[in-house]
């Protein structure tokens, strides 16, 4: 791994759970205050980097990496193709790793606690691809965007329970910067209230997150 190289993709946060959002199917208001919502989400927070058990699957036992988050957004829909999210989101995030790739014992877990902002905007595929139809009722769409996450994370002994790194704390905020980019998918219930599904994978730019720096084979 070199420090150095361009836009390095050492951890993925992945982020995959249920959405309430509201996105207009009708006709869209013309001033500024117009066309407003707010979304609520939340789901399964997995981790990819460095102390990891498996390469894709999450681990559920002696540590269970299934860890929850949830994001707050506001939306302003600029058109039914194009929407600008400001998003907040809060969770969790854990990973264990019994052994190193050449076998000897590792036997170390990590666990974070993550705050994050960013702004993105959402390209709604069907009324892209398709031109936008009122009476469609599925639609598909994607999400990219840029911001800033901090987390306070504690790297641990399996069998001791023993603070062995530390990476974060409460006292001092220290944002890094964070690329979000995902698909999702969802049912127009009616007019402004959608329920969907969204996968999200969050790159980050510094491989510290799990407090062990180094050897995510991503990067």
């Amino acid at each position: 791994m070199h420090k150095q190289t361009p836009f390095l993709i050492l951890l993925f946060l992945l982020f995959l759970g249920s959405r309430v959002e509201s996105q207009t199917i009708g006709t869209l208001g013309k001033r500024f205050f117009d066309n407003w919502s707010i979304s609520i989400s939340g789901g399964p927070n997995i981790f990819f980097g460095d102390i990891k058990e498996y390469k894709y699957l999450p681990a559920t036992s002696p540590i269970n990496e299934i860890r929850y988050a949830g994001t707050l957004s506001l939306n302003r829909q600029l058109s039914h193709v194009f929407m600008l999210r400001g998003q907040f989101l809060w969770g969790q995030l854990a990973g264990e790793k019994l052994k190193y790739k050449d076998g000897s014992p590792c036997n170390q877990y990590f666990t974070s606690t993550l705050f994050e902002l960013n702004l993105n905007t959402t390209i709604n595929f069907s009324n892209l691809i398709l031109r936008y139809n009122p009476k469609r009722f599925f639609f598909v769409y994607g999400t990219i965007g840029a911001g800033a996450v901090n987390w306070i994370t504690k790297k641990k002994d399996i069998t001791t329970d023993a603070i062995i790194a530390t990476d974060g704390s409460w006292e001092k905020i220290n944002p890094h910067i964070v690329i979000p980019a995902g698909l999702g998918a969802y049912f127009s219930i009616k007019d402004k209230v959608n329920l969907g599904l969204e996968w999200t994978v969050r790159s980050l730019a510094i491989d510290r997150l799990d407090a062990t720096v180094g050897g995510f084979p991503l990067s």
